[in-house]
């Protein structure tokens, strides 16, 4: 074998072995996960209310995704299961069709709920910083989808002072909806 061909077979053994390191490093941190070995790293409060804003519209369309389900549900029922399958209820009896299908209901009903109470809740808190100057920044911002700069021209501002009310107006939206944690945090 020549300096060259010696050469490409030593890069590509290099190459094979950092490739399957890195993927045994990938495959041992799932699994560590899985054994919850290693945490995912929490959302502070802060992270917390800018998820529940950039997601508000998905929420209300959830909503109305369910509400579709449950309508369809009724309408359609819940299509062919093979006949292979049986559900079976707590005290082991099967359960009839009808019953499948109105525990179904209830199971999106009650998703639909804690949606709905969600989105109150963001609602609540929205209304409490309603008299501030630049709360049209959360709305614009995390409800319309505008950029920084699209929303600094509607207030003739500089984009700075959007980002330093945003930052303000978030962190008083964290302690109205998430007082409990911020105290926990402030205090251990």
């Amino acid at each position: 074998m020549n300096d060259t061909n010696e050469k490409r077979v030593t890069e590509i053994i290099k190459t094979a072995a950092e490739e399957a390191a890195e993927k045994a490093a990938k495959r041992t941190v799932i699994e560590f996960k899985k054994s919850m070995l290693v945490k995912e790293q929490a959302k502070t409060p802060y992270q917390k209310v800018e998820y529940l804003l950039y997601n508000y519209n998905s929420f209300k369309r959830g909503i109305q995704n369910k509400q579709e389900r449950i309508n369809d549900i009724k309408k359609h029922g819940l299509g062919q299961k093979s006949k292979s399958i049986t559900s079976f209820g707590g005290s082991g009896a099967a359960k009839d069709q009808e019953e499948i299908v109105k525990e179904q209901i209830r199971s999106i009903q009650r998703s639909i709920n804690s949606t709905e109470r969600c989105i109150q809740n963001i609602d609540d808190a929205l209304k409490r910083i309603d008299g501030d100057e630049y709360a049209g920044i959360i709305k614009m911002r995390y409800l319309e989808g505008k950029s920084q700069e699209e929303i600094a021209d509607y207030y003739n501002v500089n984009p700075s002072t959007v980002s330093r009310n945003k930052s303000r107006l978030i962190n008083e939206l964290k302690i109205i909806m998430f007082v409990d944690e911020v105290l926990r945090d402030i205090f251990n």
